[in-house]
C-alpha cells in the first residue's frame, strides 16, 4: 500500500534523482491507495519530440510502461537545455521540489490540442 498526498511534491514515497539513486522522503498521506499498475518508469522514456520557447522546454515523451493515454505525456520544463534532457538517464513526469533533478512545471493532455496549449503557456509565462 502506497500514502499519496495531494499536496506533496514527487510520487509515492520515493524520488528519482539523477545517477539511478533514490532520495526517500517520509510522506504523511491524506489517502491511502495502492499503487496503479502501469505508470510511468522514469527510466524507460523516449523523446518523441520538443520545442525551445523562450526558458521553457515543451517535450512530448513517451514511457513504454505506461498506460493511460498510450504512454504519451507533455511536459513543460523551464532552464533545461535540450543538451541536459538528452543526457538525463531518469526522467519523472511528477512534479518534484528536489533540486537534484528536473521537475516539470506543467503537464498537458497529450494531444495536439495539448501541444499548443503548452505553447501558448510558455509565451504567456
Amino acid at each position: 500500500m502506497g500514502c499519496v498526498n495531494m499536496f506533496s511534491s514527487c510520487s509515492g514515497k520515493e524520488c528519482y534523482v539523477d545517477g539511478g539513486s533514490w532520495s526517500k522522503f517520509r510522506s504523511v498521506g491524506l489517502f491511502t491507495t495502492s499503487q496503479p499498475s502501469g505508470n510511468p518508469k522514469p527510466d524507460k522514456f523516449r523523446i518523441e519530440k520538443y520545442k525551445i520557447v523562450s526558458n521553457f522546454l515543451v517535450v512530448l515523451v513517451h514511457y513504454p510502461d505506461c498506460q493511460n493515454y498510450e504512454g504519451q505525456k507533455i511536459l513543460v520544463f523551464k532552464d533545461l537545455t535540450v543538451e541536459k534532457l538528452h543526457n538525463l538517464r531518469l526522467l519523472d513526469p511528477h512534479f518534484c521540489n528536489s533540486p537534484r533533478h528536473p521537475s516539470p512545471v506543467a503537464r498537458f493532455e497529450p494531444t495536439d490540442r495539448g501541444w499548443q496549449y503548452a505553447v501558448l503557456f510558455c509565451r504567456a509565462a
